[in-house]
């Protein structure tokens, strides 16, 4: 639990941290493939 919890974290400060960058959600997509 501890592990899923630490990893839905760490997505989400990913996702933040673009987001503040001002990148777009298709640009994030490609980083991830």
């Amino acid at each position: 639990m501890n592990r899923a919890a630490h990893l839905i974290r760490s997505i989400l400060g990913y996702i933040q941290r673009y987001q503040d960058a001002g990148v777009n959600r298709q640009d994030l997509k490609m980083e991830q493939l």
